[in-house]
């Protein structure tokens, strides 16, 4: 397995996150390509996201891409 990670912050605490990880073993790259990354699902061989974390007056609101979607947390 290997796995990159890479964060840039402010002092603002607005940041963007980004990581990788890449099992050494082989899989369907056309069929992990078509359905994209499924969370828990061993059988996607690639996993990608970026996460962007704005603040807010009551915390901060994270947003994550996975190569096919954003999502609100």
């Amino acid at each position: 397995m290997v796995y990159l990670e890479l964060q840039v912050a402010s002092r603002d605490n607005l940041w963007i996150h980004f990581n990788a990880s890449y099992p050494t073993s082989k899989a369907e790259p056309g069929v992990n390509a078509r359905r994209g990354w499924a969370p828990g699902n061993p059988s996607y061989s690639r996993r990608t996201i970026f996460t962007l974390r704005l603040p807010t007056r009551a915390g901060q609101i994270d947003y994550q891409f996975d190569g096919t979607w954003w999502r609100g947390s």
